[in-house]
């Protein structure tokens, strides 16, 4: 696999990260979720529809960064996740 970006990401208790995309990309963003509480949101849109989720701790996800997307921390608690990007993901079992 080919890997790109590797970073630690904070988001302060009480704060979010606006709509975004990345456009077109070729990379693939797995979201590790390290520290986290059941007050932190993520969401894409899709159709005109919104879909949030709360990525629980100890948990591996990819992530489509061509939709459009945000986060939102409701709680007074910071979040942590790892994320990588990566051309090619195989399983590991």
């Amino acid at each position: 696999s080919k890997l790109g970006m590797v970073c630690l990401n904070k988001l302060s208790a009480g704060g979010s990260v606006k709509w975004h995309s990345h456009g077109s990309y070729d990379m693939k963003i797995v979201h590790f979720s390290l520290i986290t509480n059941e007050n932190d949101l993520s969401e894409v849109r899709k159709d005109d529809k919104t879909y949030a989720m709360n990525y629980p701790e100890r948990e591996g996800y990819i992530f489509n960064s061509i939709m459009e997307h945000r986060s939102t921390n409701f709680s007074e608690h910071d979040r942590i996740h790892l994320v990588v990007e990566c051309s090619y993901i195989h399983s590991m079992i």
